[in-house]
């Protein structure tokens, strides 16, 4: 199974807590989904 997750808000060293609730998605996704191929697009959103 392939997993697509585009997303503008993700932890980066400046805010670490900036959506940490979707890398915890993702994260979840990879510990059910072992065998899955994950990939996530970051559009940062506090840049723009």
């Amino acid at each position: 199974m392939k997993i697509l997750t585009i997303t503008n808000m993700w932890p980066i060293e400046a805010h670490k807590y900036y959506g940490i609730f979707v890398k915890e998605q993702v994260e979840g996704l990879k510990k059910h989904f072992p065998y899955s191929k994950n990939k996530v697009v970051f559009i940062n959103g506090r840049k723009n």
